[in-house]
């Protein structure tokens, strides 16, 4: 699987470190980063983990560190769901996917994907004590949030 960020980009840079490690065993001190990216990849987590990771999160931000997360979110209700996956189904024919690439995907949405409304990350988010959150940008079933922790 490739690799959004590469290392290589940023290896002159002395105020930028990667870090690459399963999300539910971060091993950091406390208040280590600045910040915190996730994109495309929580959806994959039950809604105990996704919660528990939020909060390795807030602990491992100093503070006033931000936390930006990329992801596909369910709709807030099962109607409005089905209707952002028809959107997207009808996107991704319009670019070119066919019927047995869509299938594929499809399948393994059904199987793999635990998506929750965003709504749903904002009030845990708020609850955890993040502050200043904020949905940055949203199309159907994929948006980013930006949150600072206090």
């Amino acid at each position: 699987m490739g690799k959004f960020i590469q290392p290589q980009r940023f290896a002159k840079n002395e105020r930028i470190h990667l870090y690459e490690q399963d999300f539910m065993t971060l091993d950091f001190k406390e208040a280590t980063f600045d910040y915190a990216i996730s994109y495309i990849s929580l959806h994959h987590l039950n809604d105990a983990n996704k919660k528990q990771l939020f909060h390795n999160v807030h602990r491992l931000l100093k503070s006033d560190g931000l936390f930006s997360y990329s992801d596909i979110f369910r709709g807030i209700n099962n109607q409005i769901h089905e209707r952002y996956n028809e959107q997207w189904k009808r996107a991704a024919y319009e670019l070119g996917a066919t019927d047995e690439e869509w299938n594929h995907f499809w399948d393994h949405d059904r199987r793999y994907d635990q998506h929750i409304p965003i709504m749903t990350v904002v009030d845990w988010l708020r609850e955890i004590g993040f502050v200043d959150i904020d949905i940055t940008w949203r199309r159907s079933l994929w948006a980013n949030v930006i949150a600072r922790k206090a």
